[in-house]
């Protein structure tokens, strides 16, 4: 994907469940910088999330759902390089 703007997702995104959308577009925000200052991008996830009104519990679930779906959103090399700095954290807590 190179251009999350693309009207064609947006429209996608849309027509999705609102929590679904919601966490799609957590997603996409953390992949891609450029929505993180995109107005119009976070206003729908401020519409969102005055519709779904979730709480903590359920924000924290959405949260976790976007992190999992931004993976698989990552190239195979950013996929190994996340794998190895895990590993290394991982490792530094055990001691």
């Amino acid at each position: 994907m190179h251009d999350p703007r693309d009207p064609a997702l947006q429209r996608w995104l849309r027509s999705l469940k609102p929590r679904v959308e919601l966490t799609a577009r957590y997603a996409l925000r953390a992949k891609f910088a450029s929505l993180r200052a995109d107005e119009e991008f976070s206003r729908r996830v401020v519409e969102l999330l005055h519709f779904l009104q979730p709480d903590q519990e359920e924000l924290a679930a959405i949260l976790n759902d976007a992190m999992l779906v931004g993976q698989a959103f990552e190239s195979k090399s950013e996929r190994e390089d996340r794998v190895r700095t895990e590993r290394r954290t991982s490792r530094g807590r055990r001691r």
